[in-house]
C-alpha cells in the first residue's frame, strides 16, 4: 500500500525569521509550489505558509510594506497538521476526514521520525486515492483468499475519495473518456457551472452547459491533451454565475487533468480545477506595488532605476552596431511645494501630487518614461526620434518647455488657487554621461543651476557647471562617493 513518504513534495522549508518578501520570491518563481513548511533549528515543523492566503495577505493595502520586510513567525499558520512518513495513504485519510478536515484542506506536512520530510496537498491525495482504488480492484480478482480484506479497503477508500471531492472547494468531475459523460461532478464543480448536479451526471459537456462555456471546456480538453498528466494550466472562462456583474464572471481556473485507467478497458479523466482569480489579482497587485508608485500610479524609482539601464543598454549596442539612438534624462522638481504641505496639509499635497504626475502625463510622448522618484521629485526618460525633433536634443528641450508651461498653470486647492511651477535639469546620454549614475547626477547639476536661476526654468548640463554646482548637489556628490567607497 503507498505510504505518504511516496506522496511528500520535498519542497526546501521556510524558518520563521526568514522575511515575507523571501516566501514571495519563492511562491513567484515556483507557481507550482502550493505550501512551504516553516521549521526550528532542528527540522522540526512549527507552521505552514499556504500560497493562497499569503499572497492575497500581502497584496492588500500596505500588505507587502507591512509583511515583505518582517519575520514570517507572525502570518504563518501555527500548529500544522503533522503525519509520519511511512503512515499508509488510507489510515491518514481517514484519521484526517473524522478529526482534521479543516487543516487537511490547507495542506499537511510529512516528518520523518519528527523531523521535516515535505509537504502534502489534498489533491495528491485524492489522486493516490484513485490509483489505491484501481490497484485493489486489480487484487481483488487475483487474491481471492484477500477477499474481505480488500474489500474493506476498497471501501475505505471509496469513502475518502467521496468525501474529499464533496468537500473540496475546487471543481472536481470524472468522465468517461469513451462516452464523454459525466461521472462525477462535485458540489463546488456544479456550483461553478451554474447546473444542478441532477442534470449533469451521465451527460456531455454539450447537453448540460451553455455552447460559450462548453466551447471553453472543450478548449481546455484540446489544451491539456497535449500536456503530461496532471499539468497545471492557468486558462480563462467566462462562468454562467446568475445574479453576479459581467467582469465577476470572467475567472481564471488552474486546471489539471489525470487519466485514470479502468478494468472494462474504458479511462476516467479526473479533472480538478480551482479558481485562483483572486490569487492571480493579488500576484498583479504585488507587481504594481512594487513598481508602481501609490500616490500618482508613475512607474516608481526602482522600476525607473531598471528602465533607465535596460535604455542605455540599447543606446550602447546602438553604437557598437553602428547606430544614432539617442537618450535624455529630465529630472523635475517642484518648486515651493513645502508651502503647500505647511499651509494645506499632507493631505492637500497629495492632491496637488496626483495633478503634478496628470500634468507631466500631458507633456510627454507614449514611448517615454514618466516617474515618481520620491516627494516632489519626478523624471521622464526619453529615448529615440519622432518626424518632429531631429534629435533627442530638440525633443527633450520641447518636452521641457511643454512641462514649464502646464507646470506652471494655476493649481485649485483647497477651494484656493495656488501658483506654483517646476524647475527641470536635463542631461544628454551619451554625450554628458557614460553611465547612469553619471547621467542622474549630471541632470541634477542642470537641476541646481535652474533653481539658482530663479526657478520655474530648465538647464541643460554643460561641463562648466562641474565646477559651480549648488553646495547641496556638491555635499549629495560626496555623501555618496563615500558611500560608494
Amino acid at each position: 500500500m503507498l505510504s505518504l513518504r511516496e506522496l511528500a513534495i520535498q519542497f526546501d522549508p521556510a524558518f520563521p525569521h526568514d522575511l515575507g518578501d523571501t516566501i514571495y520570491t519563492r511562491f513567484k518563481q515556483d507557481p507550482d509550489c502550493p505550501l512551504i513548511a516553516v521549521v526550528d533549528e532542528h527540522a522540526v515543523p512549527i507552521g505552514l505558509i499556504e500560497r493562497n492566503a499569503f499572497l492575497t495577505r500581502l497584496a492588500g493595502q500596505y500588505g507587502r510594506a507591512v509583511f515583505g520586510k518582517r519575520p514570517i513567525a507572525p502570518i504563518m499558520e501555527p500548529a500544522p497538521l503533522l503525519v509520519e512518513a511511512d503512515t499508509p495513504t488510507g489510515d491518514f485519510a481517514q484519521a484526517a476526514l473524522d478529526g482534521h478536515s479543516g487543516q487537511l484542506l490547507k495542506g499537511f506536512i510529512v516528518v520523518d521520525q519528527g523531523r521535516y520530510l515535505g509537504v502534502g496537498v489534498v489533491i495528491d491525495l485524492l489522486k493516490a486515492a484513485v490509483a489505491e482504488r484501481v490497484v485493489t480492484e486489480k487484487r481483488l480478482r487475483s487474491l481471492a483468499e484477500n477477499l474481505r480484506k480488500s474489500k474493506l479497503e476498497a471501501e475505505r477508500q471509496r469513502r475518502f475519495a467521496e468525501a474529499v471531492i464533496e468537500h473540496i472547494p475546487s471543481l472536481v468531475t470524472v468522465r468517461s473518456e469513451k462516452t464523454g459523460k459525466f461521472v462525477l461532478v462535485n458540489k463546488a464543480g456544479a456550483a461553478m457551472f451554474g447546473i444542478d448536479r441532477g442534470r449533469i451526471v451521465g451527460k456531455s459537456v454539450e447537453d448540460v452547459t451553455p455552447g460559450v462555456l462548453a466551447e471553453q471546456l472543450m478548449h481546455a480538453d484540446a489544451v491539456l491533451r497535449n500536456l503530461p498528466p496532471a499539468s497545471l494550466r492557468d486558462l480563462p472562462f467566462e462562468l454562467p454565475q446568475p445574479g453576479k456583474p459581467s467582469a465577476d464572471r470572467h475567472r481564471l481556473l488552474r486546471v489539471a487533468q489525470i487519466p485514470v485507467a479502468m478494468p472494462d478497458s474504458d479511462r476516467l479523466i479526473l479533472t480538478v480545477a480551482e479558481d485562483v482569480t483572486e490569487a492571480s489579482r493579488a500576484l498583479s497587485r504585488i507587481e504594481q506595488l512594487a513598481h508602481y508608485d501609490v500616490l500618482t500610479g508613475l512607474p516608481n524609482r526602482a522600476q525607473f532605476q531598471h528602465r533607465l539601464v535596460e535604455v542605455l543598454g540599447r543606446v550602447d549596442l546602438s553604437a557598437e552596431q553602428g547606430g544614432t539612438l539617442q537618450a535624455a534624462l529630465l529630472i523635475i522638481d517642484i518648486d515651493r511645494f513645502k508651502s503647500v504641505n505647511d499651509v494645506f496639509g499632507h493631505a492637500v499635497g497629495d492632491v496637488f501630487l496626483r495633478e503634478v504626475a496628470d500634468r507631466i502625463r500631458r507633456a510627454v510622448r507614449p514611448d517615454d518614461l514618466p516617474s515618481r522618484l520620491g516627494g516632489d521629485e519626478f523624471a521622464v526618460l526619453i529615448t529615440g526620434h519622432d518626424v518632429e525633433c531631429n534629435d533627442v536634443e530638440s525633443m527633450a528641450i520641447a518636452i521641457a518647455d511643454r512641462l514649464i508651461d502646464l507646470l506652471s498653470q494655476p493649481y485649485v486647492l483647497a477651494d484656493h488657487t495656488v501658483h506654483l511651477g517646476g524647475s527641470i535639469g536635463i542631461a544628454l546620454y551619451p554625450r554628458d554621461a557614460h553611465d547612469a549614475e553619471r547621467l542622474i547626477h549630471h541632470a541634477d547639476v542642470a537641476l541646481y543651476r535652474a533653481k539658482a536661476d530663479g526657478k520655474g526654468v530648465w538647464r541643460q548640463f554643460s561641463a562648466g557647471m562641474q565646477a559651480r554646482q549648488h553646495p547641496r548637489a556638491a555635499l549629495e556628490s560626496l555623501q555618496a562617493r563615500k558611500l560608494a567607497g
